[in-house]
């Protein structure tokens, strides 16, 4: 039997995306466990994912927007160069 989540995978995706400045931005956190397999879901479905360079990466072996090349880091978050 399958479980029943409160929160679906889009409600937990929405939980951390902001428009700031007229972008849209991710805003989770790398200590938060949802917020990082969201930023893993979305790379793993992403055409456009690339890995940055080795001292760009900051979760180590692991395909996620955190270690993506597109990825922008702005003051609060980080954006994307191909828009999610």
């Amino acid at each position: 039997m399958k479980k029943n989540n409160s929160n679906s995978n889009s409600e937990i995706h929405s939980m951390y995306f902001k428009e700031v400045e007229s972008e849209i931005r991710f805003i989770g956190e790398l200590t938060d466990r949802d917020s990082v397999q969201v930023t893993i879901d979305l790379a793993v479905g992403c055409a456009s994912y690339m890995d940055d360079d080795e001292d760009e990466k900051v979760i180590d072996e692991a395909i996620t927007c955190f270690n993506c090349r597109y990825r922008i880091w702005r003051n609060v978050g980080f954006t994307c160069y191909n828009k999610f």
